[in-house]
């Protein structure tokens, strides 16, 4: 019955199974607006490791709020571990997203420790290296439950296998696993950040209208009576993702403009155009901000799609927001009210 039950398991798991494809950027091509570049590259190298005692992690976990890199982090992540060992093809690929998990209706703790356990078992079945992404983490029904099968699983799991948790809320993810896994705080950036990023961008090449790829211009763009410590202020508050936006809607305020024969072109925007993009994505912004936090809670003993309502507040709020200071009690507690869902 045990095998039976194990198999039902991993068929269910299969069925995410992908392939790696040869594409995107690995982490050393990523732009140097991402801070964990280096400790992420000495890790999949396993530079230093022995000689300053550095633990070894088996992959990340990458907070933060949304827009700030956490998934191009663990893609280009993926890629250089790929590349230099060389496995493409015969890598496994799953990556779960909160939909995906809560579709399963796991609804106990043998239920989602037998799922974890297929997760890992289709893993290690190939003997290759393996990729496990928990995307949205702080969506999944039985949070808490779910990271300790993760950590468990990952305390006998080969140095193969990688292990990527993606959340916009650390704090509910519990030091059992945290612990494992290199740790990333993807944040919005700060004034320097948002400077050297356009400074970084607002000067980029094109391929020549006549020549084509043989040969490269380059396109400087430039706002009219704005510095890039000035663009830096304005876009207080912006994440990466705005920023992003903002240099393409620049682009393609460029992009009906003649650039010349020249290698080098200077494209000036006006002022009252580049504020009034600004002052778009700020509004874009302070709505996001100003969205209050609420607690999700679905308690086991209410209907599938019946939702409790906990202000900031709660008891339960405060006992996630201790993390690894809990007891074993307050911990069964909150087990009997997951999921705990930060929004």
């Amino acid at each position: 019955m045990e095998n039976e039950k194990s198999n039902v398991y991993i068929e269910m798991v299969e069925g995410y199974c992908d392939t790696v494809y040869e594409e995107g950027l690995e982490i050393s091509e990523l732009p140097e607006t991402f801070l964990w570049k280096k400790p992420i590259e000495n890790m999949i190298s396993s530079l230093h490791y022995d000689h300053l005692k550095l633990p070894r992690y088996q992959g990340l976990l990458l907070f933060g709020e949304e827009g700030n890199g956490k998934h191009t982090v663990a893609d280009a992540y993926i890629q250089s571990v790929c590349k230099s060992e060389m496995c493409f093809e015969k890598a496994v690929y799953i990556r779960l997203r909160a939909e995906d998990f809560n579709a399963k209706q796991l609804a106990s703790l043998e239920d989602i420790s037998s799922f974890v356990t297929a997760l890992f078992d289709i893993c290690s079945m190939s003997g290759e290296h393996s990729f496990l992404v928990f995307d949205q983490m702080e969506k999944y029904d039985e949070t808490a439950v779910v990271c300790n099968c993760i950590a468990d699983a990952l305390l006998s799991a080969s140095e193969k296998m990688h292990v990527i948790c993606i959340s916009e809320n650390y704090k509910i993810i519990p030091s059992e696993l945290s612990k494992l896994l290199l740790r990333c705080r993807c944040s919005a950036p700060d004034k320097n950040l948002r400077k050297k990023y356009f400074e970084d961008n607002l000067s980029f090449n094109v391929e020549d209208w006549v020549y084509g790829s043989d040969y490269m211009r380059t396109v400087k763009l430039e706002i009219k009576d704005i510095s890039a410590d000035e663009l830096a202020e304005l876009t207080d508050g912006f994440s990466f993702a705005d920023l992003e936006e903002l240099i393409q809607i620049f682009k393609m305020n460029a992009a009906g403009m003649v650039f010349g024969d020249e290698p080098v072109c200077s494209v000036k925007i006006s002022k009252e155009e580049a504020m009034s993009y600004i002052n778009m994505l700020s509004s874009d912004t302070a709505v996001k901000q100003s969205v209050p936090q609420v607690v999700y809670v679905n308690s086991p003993a209410q209907d599938a799609d019946t939702v409790k309502h906990v202000e900031n507040g709660s008891e339960i709020k405060n006992l996630i927001n201790k993390g690894g200071a809990r007891s074993v009690e307050e911990n069964l507690q909150l087990i009997d009210a997951v999921p705990v869902l930060e929004e």
